[in-house]
């Protein structure tokens, strides 16, 4: 690993699209289903540092993803990732805080956030958490087995506001360390094992497979640097350029480091405004010296989008494209799409609908693949996603003042996509028809059309409760494939907030996502397709705090209520019904 890396700092003009439809009364930003990564009872997440964006004036709108991740257990939370803070902290700069608790499967959780100094010109804060477990998880053949995991996160954030202009700089750490505890048919106690998918036929001894009892890991060194605009003045010149560095790792030596540079610049040209956005990430790998660890080739990845937008009272038009390029010793990869988005009143003040036109590239690198399946062979490279054409129309729109309901359809051409399967071998050299699989994933690829419809509909309610129901349905149309490997039909979630008595806060969430279906035996060399369906999820969990005065607080979540014995991934059940007690304690 070199020491040291020289950065050619690359100035670039890049865009924040806006719009000026002004007049509208729908303040309430409706997300309908986020990414499929359905965390089933989220804790408390935080943004500490606010990238401060200029707002798009327009219809609130969502993104859409058909990507699988896995189920976390439910009281895991999203890593904090310090490169894309990017929204209003939820707390008072000067509400420092400690929190410490623990629950049943032998859990452990605890938070710092402390605020070195706020003023109106700086800022210096840090947090800490760590969320873990030591519990063990039954198995399909009754056994129990140690599903043990542990998170970390540390984060240094710093704003210095000039006039009209800010800076940024956030240092953080992350590490996760679990087990593959998983369900297997591969015995340990085996001689050697073939790999199917290894076009080389390579023979694999038995120190070459992970087993449960090794404990996989990765951790990630962050920081960036941000200098913007601050968007007070809507009519002034706009840009932001930021410059990150992440080096990632693994416990089995490999090592991927990313430098990049991105923002946007965009000017007013009379009524409209003209601009466009640039990424451009350079990315290092140092893997292990063997056979196993292959194609792992550096990469310079670069993003450019240029656009146009005309704006007028009623309705707004962006007209651009996106071109990607990803740049490797022995290939270059490039994609162009559209980057087209109408959004026009139907009624005005009350309905509002957009049509759009893009696509995207996905680089699907190693640091990626493995946070969507940290169970994944940890040789395994992930090839590049291209999605050439995405269509899609939607419709938001306020029926009273406090209900508000928000949905889409959207139709999208995919390319190599990755479906995760697990690993195939054969147990024994002179039947090939002997197949095992074992706790850890592969990937294989398939062109597929997905039609995603989604819907949500809000109700504000007032101080004391407020509620409301998302959904979406999927339709894969595979080119090879005969299923979409661990992908759902659809999700379906029914959440609510509530105040029953004073400082006293309930939250109900109720999730639910269709069987999918998972790989067990493939037909290469065996001649036979086996599969398995992995139980629909019906997650029910409620959570509740209790505040006492202004310090000190106390919190109960009490998750998977229904003790459902749903799949992250084939082989690995979750935790049943579960319990997390804490307090808090500002200072």
């Amino acid at each position: 690993m070199k020491k040291n890396i020289i950065i050619a700092i690359i100035i670039s003009a890049t865009g924040l699209s806006a719009s000026a439809q002004t007049d509208t009364t729908i303040n309430k930003n409706v997300v309908v289903v986020r990414e499929y990564n359905p965390t089933i009872s989220d804790a408390n997440k935080i943004n500490l540092i606010p990238e401060i964006q200029k707002p798009e004036i327009k219809t609130p709108t969502f993104s859409y993803s058909f990507f699988t991740h896995p189920l976390e257990t439910s009281f895991e939370i999203i890593p904090l990732t310090p490169a894309t803070l990017s929204s209003e902290p939820r707390r008072d700069y000067d509400q420092n805080y400690i929190s410490l608790g623990g629950g049943n499967y032998s859990s452990l959780f605890g938070e710092l956030f402390y605020n070195a100094f706020h003023s109106d010109k700086h800022s210096l804060s840090f947090f800490a958490n760590n969320r873990s477990s030591f519990g063990k998880v039954k198995m399909e053949d009754g056994s129990k087995n140690d599903a043990t995991f542990v998170k970390n996160n540390l984060l240094l954030a710093y704003k210095h506001q000039f006039w009209g202009t800010y800076l940024t700089a956030n240092l953080g750490f992350s590490n996760h360390n679990y087990r593959y505890f998983g369900y297997q048919t591969i015995k340990p106690d085996s001689v050697s094992y073939m790999a199917l998918n290894d076009t080389n036929n390579v023979v694999l001894n038995q120190a070459d497979i992970t087993y449960p009892n090794q404990k996989p890991g990765y951790a990630s060194f962050k920081a960036n640097f941000v200098f913007a605009t601050n968007p007070s003045i809507y009519d002034e010149t706009a840009y932001k350029a930021e410059l990150y560095y992440d080096h990632f790792f693994t416990r089995m030596d490999f090592k991927e480091d990313l430098i990049g540079l991105k923002g946007f610049f965009e000017k007013p040209v009379g009524d409209n405004l003209a601009g466009g956005a640039l990424d451009v990430q350079y990315g290092m790998y140092n893997v292990p010296d063997t056979a196993l660890y292959k194609d792992f080739n550096n990469f310079t990845y670069i993003d450019f989008s240029p656009y146009f937008k005309l704006n007028r009272n009623t309705w707004n038009l962006k007209l651009g494209l996106n071109a990607f390029f990803n740049i490797q010793k022995d290939k270059t990869d490039y994609l162009v799409t559209p980057d087209i988005d109408f959004n026009f009143n139907l009624i005005e003040k009350l309905f509002t609908a957009h049509l759009m036109a893009g696509g995207n590239y996905r680089l699907n690198d190693y640091r990626n693949s493995i946070q969507i399946n940290p169970y994944m062979t940890p040789e395994l490279n992930v090839m590049p996603t291209q999605i050439p054409l995405s269509l899609e129309a939607g419709l938001t729109g306020q029926l009273t003042p406090k209900i508000v309901f928000n949905g889409s359809v959207n139709f999208s051409i995919v390319k190599n996509n990755p479906f995760y399967i697990n690993e195939f071998y054969i147990t024994d050299t002179s039947q090939v028809s002997s197949v095992a699989y074992s706790n850890q994933f592969t990937a294989v690829y398939d062109d597929m059309n997905v039609l995603t419809v989604k819907a949500a509909i809000d109700y504000a309610g007032n101080d004391r409760y407020s509620f409301g129901a998302s959904g979406a349905y999927y339709n894969y149309a595979l080119d090879n494939l005969e299923y979409a490997w661990h992908l759902p039909d659809y999700e379906i979630k029914v959440y609510g907030s509530f105040v029953p008595y004073r400082n006293v806060t309930v939250n109900v969430d109720f999730t639910t996502i269709s069987k999918r279906e998972a790989l067990t035996q493939d037909a290469i060399g065996s001649g036979v397709t086996e599969r398995t369906q992995l139980k629909a999820v019906y997650d029910l969990s409620l959570s509740g705090e209790y505040q006492y005065n202004n310090r000190l607080s106390a919190s109960l979540n009490l998750n998977n209520i229904l003790s459902s014995n749903y799949y992250y991934w084939n082989g690995y059940p979750s935790f049943g019904f579960n319990v997390l007690a804490g307090v808090k304690y500002r200072f």
